[in-house]
Formats: C-alpha cells, structure tokens, sequence
C-alpha cells in the first residue's frame, strides 16, 4: 500500500488552505483506524513468501503453517495476534519443565535441570502453575506435554500428570514432540536460509541418538527415529547446511564429518518454546486421547542391571 499526495496551492487562498488541511484530517483518520489490518496485512503479504524471512507466529496463528522467525516482528505480532488460549505446557525429558501462558505471553514458569528428579518436581511445579492461575481467575483451555522422545521414565512421568490434569478440569490434553520442540526452539531464533536442514537430537546412549531433519518450514525431510551415528550420517543432506541442536549433538560433534555442519550447544527442550506448537494443535483441534495415549520411545524399552549390580 502506498500513497502518493502531490499539492500545489496557488497563492496563500484561505479557502483552500482550510479544504487541504480539512482532507489530509480525513487522510489521517482513516489511516490510523486501518492501521492495525492494514499492518497484519502488509505482514503478510511479504512474509508468506516461501523461504523469505516469514514470521512463524504470524503464520502459525492466521494460516496454520510454521517458519521461521522474522526479526523485529516477533513481538509486535505477539501482541497484535494474540489467542484467547490459556495453556499449561509440561517438559518431562533430562530438563523437567512446566510454564503457563495466557493470551499469548508467559505468565510463570519452572526448570529443573539436576537431572531425573521428575517424580520430585513436577507435581510440585503443577501446583505453583495452578496457585498462580487460580485466584486470578485463569481457567486452563488445555495442557499440552512433550510425548517423546525422551527418558522413559521422564515421559510416562509427565504423560501421566497431563493426563490426570486435564481429565480432572475436563480439558483436551495436546502432545508435542521433543524433536518438534527443540526445533522450533533455534528455528525462532535468527534468520535462516533456505538451504538450512535443522536435525534435533536426543541422546540414546552410546553412539546412538533420537533425531529427525526439517526445512525451514517445519516440513519433515526425515521421519523421527533412533540412529547409530556414522562418520557418514546424513550424508545424503551433503548439499545443505545441517544445524544440530539438542544434548545428542554434542557427541555427534565428534563423530559427523560434514562439510556443513553447525552445532548449536546448550540448546534444550523448556516448556516456555512450546506456545506456537500447542496453539497450532489447540487450533486444529489436534489432541491426543486422556485414557489411551502412549509416549513416542521410538524403539522399545530394554531393561539393564546398574554395572555396581553385576
């Protein structure tokens, strides 16, 4: 959108003096009563291009797709497309983490980063989430839970809790995956070209890792699923730039040889990254079942003895 205005005033004639100044008021009001939809609209006009720097909550909340972040955007549009969810998030992997969020913005939140301490923590970070909701009147629309993959016990840990929650308020109960998350995480946190290929990892132990790649419009390139890693994984990918992130990728960082490659350290699943993905779900009404959901492990459990057993 864009306006042209070009005066040319013949003399110093009151009367059309008075009419300029009477239409450039007329001019001005209604720019600022369209100012807000005729913002959004410039918004999106120029950042649904494919792969040019297009905001990802602008798209998650008017289209329903996600990209990446477009810098100096991202909060102006938080407060001019905010929804009328309110939401609890629970983490349960090695991070044990719950937030709350109203209309949009973060309202509290807790981690704990000392380890396996789920069954300690997170009842307790629950409570503190429903203390601070409840006397302000803040009535939870749904939770939502990292599914996996993660620790075993961490995700049935966490499952369990959500469930209970949401059958208790009669809520729906959404599931987001790790690796989802900890994408989403570093998508949102700079610019990214198109030839970018974002690869979350989950440590597995030994020399395997829980992992995935997306575009950088969240599309999936290669299914979640265990890997051994090899000097060659991902060799396929030796045209893009690959950005590992998640506490996988560190020993990766030792084994990978690719060209390309960038690692992004200290980058972990929080519950506090999870708004744009569960607003997407609570939108399209995408919820998992309270009674029969199961975590995503991804490849089944195998019990072992502690080495000071043996």
């Amino acid at each position: 959108y864009c306006l042209n205005l070009t005066v040319t005033v013949f003399g110093y004639d009151a009367f059309r003096l008075s009419l300029l100044f009477w239409v450039l008021r007329v001019i001005i009001a209604f720019a600022e009563k369209e100012h807000n939809k005729v913002g959004v609209l410039l918004d999106r006009a120029r950042l649904t291009k494919v792969g040019k720097r297009r905001s990802a909550e602008l798209l998650l909340r008017s289209t329903g797709k996600l990209s990446r972040a477009y810098a100096g955007h991202a909060e102006v549009l938080r407060h001019k497309l905010k929804t009328s969810g309110n939401f609890a998030y629970l983490v349960t992997t090695d991070v044990c983490s719950v937030a709350l969020t109203c209309e949009g913005e973060v309202l509290e939140h807790r981690e704990e980063y000392e380890g396996q301490n789920h069954a300690k923590v997170l009842s307790a970070f629950i409570k503190d989430m429903l203390d601070y909701a409840t006397p302000r009147g803040i009535k939870l629309d749904a939770v939502a839970v990292t599914t996996g993959p993660g620790s075993y016990t961490g995700l049935r840990i966490g499952l369990s809790e959500a469930k209970g929650l949401c059958f208790g308020l009669n809520i729906p109960l959404i599931g987001i995956s790790t690796l989802e998350l900890l994408t989403v995480t570093v998508l949102f946190k700079e610019f990214w070209d198109d030839n970018v290929l974002f690869v979350p990892m989950i440590d597995a132990r030994r020399k395997e890792v829980f992992t995935g790649v997306y575009d950088n419009a969240f599309n999936k390139i290669m299914q979640p699923q265990p890997l051994i890693l090899e000097e060659d994984s991902f060799a396929q990918f030796n045209n893009k730039q690959l950005v590992f992130m998640g506490n996988g990728s560190d020993k990766a960082a030792d084994i990978i040889k690719h060209s390309n490659a960038r690692f992004i350290k200290r980058i972990r699943p929080e519950a506090v990254h999870m708004m744009a993905l569960s607003e997407r779900a609570f939108r399209n009404n995408d919820f998992i079942d309270i009674a029969y959901s199961t975590p995503e492990y991804l490849k089944e459990f195998q019990a072992t003895t502690p080495k000071k057993n043996v």
